[in-house]
């Protein structure tokens, strides 16, 4: 099997440290910066024998990625993002973004607990490969099989989308928490409040719950949410320290507003949500986190 990983950053380099010792698997990574894997080649050599692509970008690059990638694509190769974000633009989520670009081809969201740095160093997660098509639930799972990343998968897709875009937004709030070093209780309520409003959010939107207590929801949040390698927890830190100049910018608060949209108005029901979109606009100070607990 030929595995196409595009986007060589720290996922991708975890997806492939897993992916490079299985037998009769060939990995050809790529990266529009060359200096990250210098021997890739072109993206149409890394792409066109590909028998299932694995696109390791930000959300907000996932658009013209697949514009590139869908040059060189044979018949029905599947497209599996591990890209948690919502596009700002259109507030389209991977999995409906994927299937519009890219008809034709089965579309899946790898996701849950899965820090790359622990990935790499050889430690043992399970992750959810959310697909409408059994046939890639079953490659994706036998692909890794053997490796420290398992595999469960769900038909549940757009709950799964939902989910870890929800995660990199709450998570930026529990972020925040330590910060302003509220302690682990206050993190333990606001974690509770994350999930009821993450689950509302999700069923709303046609999800099931039962992913949101998956590893791909509750799992993903909780591995996360004081993860010194996440990018969606530095950023909450430095909003709760006020730290001035700091780069605000990540998968959590670039497409926090759409959920504004999306909703219908319907964030008086979703304090929580409402006080993360308030703040990372800069509307309300950090400290107001302390009215939930």
């Amino acid at each position: 099997m030929i595995v196409s990983i595009i986007g060589y950053g720290n996922i991708g380099t975890a997806i492939h440290s897993l992916l490079k010792t299985q037998p009769n698997v060939t990995v050809r990574p790529w990266d529009v910066n060359t200096a990250k894997y210098p021997n890739q080649g072109t993206l149409e050599s890394a792409v066109k024998e590909s028998d299932i692509i694995f696109l390791c970008t930000p959300s907000w690059t996932l658009r013209g990625v697949l514009h590139s990638v869908h040059l060189y694509l044979k018949e029905g190769v599947p497209l599996i993002a591990l890209a948690k974000g919502i596009e700002f633009e259109t507030c389209k989520t991977s999995d409906i973004l994927m299937s519009e670009l890219v008809p034709g081809h089965p579309v899946g969201l790898l996701a849950g607990p899965m820090i790359a740095e622990e990935l790499i160093a050889g430690k043992h997660t399970t992750g959810i490969i959310g697909s409408d098509s059994a046939v890639v639930r079953k490659m994706v799972q036998k692909l890794f099989d053997g490796t420290p990343l398992h595999i469960r998968g769900s038909s549940d897709v757009h709950g799964v989308a939902l989910c870890g875009i929800l995660k990199n937004t709450y998570v930026v709030g529990l972020g925040i928490a330590d910060g302003l070093e509220l302690g682990s209780n206050a993190k333990g309520v606001l974690v509770s409040r994350a999930v009821k409003e993450i689950n509302f959010i999700v069923k709303q939107l046609g999800g099931k719950t039962s992913t949101v207590l998956s590893e791909a929801g509750l799992g993903d949040l909780f591995s996360t949410g004081d993860s010194p390698h996440s990018r969606n927890h530095t950023v909450g830190v430095a909003i709760g320290k006020n730290t001035i100049g700091a780069d605000l910018t990540s998968e959590g608060t670039r497409g926090i507003s759409c959920f504004n949209k999306i909703l219908n108005g319907q964030l008086a029901r979703l304090p929580f949500l409402n006080y993360l979109i308030e703040v990372t606009a800069g509307n309300v100070p950090s400290d107001e986190i302390i009215h939930f607990l």
